[in-house]
C-alpha cells in the first residue's frame, strides 16, 4: 500500500512537471517545419556546417568560405554547438534547431527563476505564462523565436543567468571573495550573452554602466564595483572573441571587415531615421505593447524609484530592458524582432502590477484569486493575439524548403553555378551557390525597407552568369533578380515560397521568361 506521502510527494512532482513537459511539447512540435526557414537562420546554420564540414569559421560561397563574414550575427555560443552536432548527426535543418530548443528550454527555466528570485512564485507563474503566449508578432515571441537557429533565445538564456546571479549576491553575506567569485561567473554569463547576440553587446554594457551611475548618485547601495567587475568580465570575453577573429584572417581582412562593419552601423545600429522610428512604431503599436508592457513599464519605474536596496534590485532588472526598448525605439533599423528583449520582459513587471491590485482589492482570504485573475486578463489576451503565428504549432503551412532543397540534389547538375540569396540551401548542396555580399543585402533594404523603392538590380555582369537563379522570400521581397529572370530566366521548379530559374546566357523573350 502506497503510503499518503508518498502519493503526496508524487502529485507534487507531476505538478512540477507540466511546465516542463508543455515547454518541450510546445517547443517540439513540427520543429522541422515550423517556422519556415529564412535568410538570418540560413546564415548561421550554413556558417555552422561549413565550420563541421571544412574546418572553417565563416559562410560558404562558391568563391571559397568568407571567413568570419561579419554578416554572421550569431556568435560561436550558438553556432560551436550546432556545428558539433552536424559533426555528429548530420546537416540537417532539424539538428541545429534541437540545439537552439535546448537553449530555450534553458532561457525559460531561467526566467522562470529570475521572475521569482523579483516577485515570489505566483508573479514567476504568470510571467512565464505570458513567455509562453508570446504576442501577435511572432519575432518578437519566445516560441517563435526558440524554434529557429537564431541569438535571440540563447542570449535571454545567458543574459538571465548573469542577472540571477547578481540578484543572487546582493541578497546573499558572503565574504569578499565569494562576491567577487559571483561577480566574475556573472561577467562570464553576460559575456556569453554578448558574444551570442550583437543586439546585447549595444545595449548591455550602456545598461550596466547606468546602474553603476544610479548606484553612485541615487541608491548608494556600494555594489556599482562588483558591477563593474562584471560587465569587464563579460568585455573582456568579447574582446577575446575578437582577438580570436584577428589571428585567424590576419591584420588586412580584421582592417576590412571592420571597415565594413562601421557601414551597417548606421543602418542597423545607430540610423536614427525617422523611416526607421516610424517602422519601430508600428510593430509597438501592432504587437499591442501599449496594452500589456506599457502598464509593466510604469509600474517598473514606479518600484525603482526608491533609494534602498528593493528599489536598486528592480532598477537593476529594468535597466537592459528599458536601454532595448530606447534603443528600438530611437536608433535601429525597427526590425521587429529588435524589441524581442523588452517585449518578453515588460509582461513580468505587468504580472506583477496586477497580482498586487487584486490583492489590495481581494478579501485575504482570496489572495491566491488574484494570479488567476491576473493569468484570465493578461494571459489569454496574449495568447488569442498570438494565435496568426501560433497555429502553425499545431498545423504548419506549406513550406517548400526541402521539397526544393531535394530537388536540386536529383535534378540540378552537381556543378552547377547557382545564384541565390537563400543561406539555408548551402548546408549540403552539390552545387555552387553564389551569394550576395554585404553591401548588396545593405542596399536593398535601405530601397525596399527604408525609401519605399524597388532597387537598382545589383547583379554584378562582369562576374560569370550563373546556371541558375533560386529565388526565396528574401530576394522576392526585394525583388534584386526580378530583371535578371524576366530577361534571361525560364522556370523550371516551383515550391512556394521558392522558385528556381535556369538562366541562359543569352537574353530569351519575356513571354517565355517564365
Amino acid at each position: 500500500m502506497n503510503h499518503p506521502a508518498h502519493r503526496r510527494s508524487g502529485l507534487a512532482l507531476l505538478r512540477r512537471s507540466v511546465p516542463a513537459l508543455l515547454v518541450g511539447f510546445l517547443l517540439l512540435v513540427h520543429l522541422r517545419d515550423f517556422p519556415p526557414t529564412w535568410f538570418d537562420e540560413g546564415l548561421n546554420v550554413s556558417c555552422a556546417a561549413t565550420l563541421a564540414r571544412d574546418g572553417v569559421y565563416g559562410l560558404p560561397d562558391s568563391a571559397g568560405p568568407r571567413v568570419m563574414d561579419i554578416a554572421i550575427q550569431t556568435g560561436p555560443p550558438v553556432i560551436l554547438p550546432v556545428a558539433f552536432a552536424f559533426g555528429l548527426f548530420g546537416t540537417e535543418l532539424l539538428t541545429a534547431r534541437l540545439v537552439v530548443v535546448a537553449f530555450a528550454f534553458l532561457a525559460f527555466w531561467l526566467f522562470w527563476r529570475l521572475a521569482g528570485e523579483s516577485f515570489g512564485r505566483e508573479t514567476a507563474a504568470v510571467a512565464a505564462a505570458c513567455l509562453l503566449a508570446g504576442n501577435n508578432d511572432g519575432y518578437t515571441s519566445f516560441l517563435y523565436m526558440g524554434r529557429q537557429v537564431l541569438g535571440e533565445v540563447p542570449g535571454l538564456a545567458f543574459f538571465s543567468l548573469g542577472m540571477l546571479v547578481t540578484l543572487r549576491r546582493l541578497s546573499a553575506s558572503g565574504t569578499g571573495r565569494e562576491q567577487v567569485l559571483s561577480a566574475i561567473l556573472a561577467g562570464l554569463a553576460w559575456g556569453a550573452a554578448m558574444t551570442t547576440k550583437s543586439q546585447l553587446l549595444v545595449v548591455l554594457p550602456v545598461a550596466v554602466s547606468l546602474v553603476c551611475v544610479a548606484d553612485l548618485l541615487f541608491y548608494h547601495q556600494r555594489s556599482w564595483r562588483l558591477l563593474a567587475l562584471s560587465l569587464s568580465v563579460g568585455l573582456v570575453c568579447v574582446f577575446g572573441w575578437y582577438v580570436t577573429q584577428y589571428a585567424v584572417v590576419g591584420p588586412d581582412q580584421f582592417r576590412r571587415n571592420a571597415a565594413l562593419a562601421s557601414e551597417g552601423v548606421s543602418l542597423h545600429i545607430i540610423g536614427f531615421d525617422w523611416a526607421h522610428m516610424r517602422n519601430a512604431a508600428g510593430v509597438t503599436w501592432r504587437s499591442g505593447f501599449i496594452a500589456w508592457g506599457l502598464p509593466g513599464l510604469a509600474w517598473a519605474l514606479w518600484l525603482a524609484r526608491r533609494r534602498d536596496a528593493a528599489g536598486y534590485r528592480q532598477f537593476l532588472l529594468l535597466s537592459m530592458p528599458l536601454v532595448a526598448l530606447f534603443w528600438f525605439l530611437v536608433l535601429s533599423i525597427g526590425w521587429s524582432r529588435y524589441a524581442f528583449y523588452p517585449f518578453v520582459f515588460f509582461p513580468m513587471w505587468t504580472s506583477h502590477c496586477l497580482i498586487t491590485l487584486g490583492r489590495r482589492l481581494l478579501p485575504a482570504s482570496r489572495r491566491h484569486a488574484a494570479a488567476i485573475l491576473t493569468a484570465l486578463v493578461l494571459v489569454v489576451p496574449l495568447a488569442m493575439s498570438a494565435l496568426p503565428w501560433s497555429r502553425g504549432l499545431v498545423r504548419p503551412p506549406a513550406d517548400g524548403f526541402e521539397k526544393m532543397r531535394s530537388y536540386l540534389k536529383t535534378q540540378v547538375p552537381a556543378g552547377a553555378l547557382v545564384e541565390s540569396w537563400e543561406w539555408s540551401f548551402s548546408l549540403d548542396a552539390r552545387q555552387r551557390i553564389r551569394h550576395p555580399d554585404n553591401r548588396d543585402v545593405w542596399t536593398a533594404t535601405r530601397a525596399v525597407y527604408t525609401q519605399k523603392v524597388t532597387p537598382t538590380p545589383l547583379y554584378n555582369t562582369r562576374q560569370p552568369w550563373p546556371d541558375y537563379v533560386l529565388e526565396g522570400p528574401f530576394s522576392s521581397w526585394t525583388g534584386i533578380y526580378r530583371e535578371l529572370i524576366a530577361e534571361r530566366g525560364r522556370q523550371v521548379a516551383v515550391f512556394e515560397p521558392y522558385a528556381l530559374y535556369r538562366i541562359s546566357p543569352l537574353a530569351v523573350s519575356r513571354g517565355n521568361s517564365r
